[in-house]
């Protein structure tokens, strides 16, 4: 009798494993189709992504305006490039800029009366906006020694996270919500194929936890079969 019910209680957990395994795999398939992405099969609300939104053209305009280079980045550039506006599961907003125009875009952000907190990092300046529900990140790049490539400050490890000399210059308006000019990026296609691959347009994203070293781990990640080389984080 003891064995019979060993067998059943291990034929319950084998059947809850498989279903829980083709959810996952359903919810990828569907997401590579709809450009709905998901994390934690969590999406945003509007307020939420009108938040991003809004704060993404405040930033970038107020930086851009001041004749500092200031281009979106990351998951925020797919948004921008492939939707017109953030990803419907990312939870903030992504930017670029100089190592050296650092200090001065943190004194800047500091003296605005529209930012609630600024943080410094190695990283770069993470920041939010009083009655916002959104942050922002802009991370720092810094020039490589006898090379055009400016990379990723903080992450050495990220060779495909880095802008040239040449995406620097005349960046060119992108939409990013309701504002049709918010944001900027000089290349969309270039920056996008090598950060996400080739694939970018219709790519599944999936966001980790902050700080995961799964980061390098999911880059390289392979959706079996169908979905191959269809899977990165943002």
């Amino acid at each position: 009798m003891a064995k019979s019910n060993n067998v059943y209680i291990a034929t319950g957990f084998a059947v809850l494993f498989l279903l829980l395994w083709l959810t996952t795999w359903i919810l990828f398939a569907y997401n590579a189709v709809h450009p709905f992405m998901f994390t934690a099969f969590r999406i945003n609300n509007k307020e939420y992504l009108d938040d991003m939104a809004y704060l993404a053209d405040y930033i970038s305009c107020k930086i851009y305006d001041l004749g500092i280079p200031i281009s979106i980045s990351c998951g925020s550039a797919l948004g921008a490039a492939r939707h017109g506006g953030p990803l419907a599961h990312d939870d903030d907003v992504d930017f670029f800029i100089k190592q050296k125009d650092g200090k001065q875009v943190e004194t800047i952000l500091r003296n605005d009366s529209n930012v609630a907190k600024v943080n410094l990092s190695k990283f770069g300046l993470q920041l939010t906006m009083k009655g916002r529900q959104s942050y922002c990140d802009i991370f720092f790049l810094s020039k490589v020694a006898g090379s055009n490539k400016w990379k990723f400050c903080g992450h050495p490890d990220r060779d495909w996270d880095y802008f040239t000399d040449d995406d620097w210059e005349n960046l060119a308006k992108l939409p990013y919500g309701n504002n049709r000019e918010a944001v900027q990026l000089r290349y969309p296609d270039t920056y996008l194929t090598r950060m996400f691959g080739p694939q970018w347009k219709t790519l599944v994203v999936v966001k980790p936890m902050h700080g995961s070293k799964k980061y390098p781990l999911y880059r390289g990640l392979d959706v079996v079969g169908v979905l191959k080389g269809k899977l990165r984080t943002i």
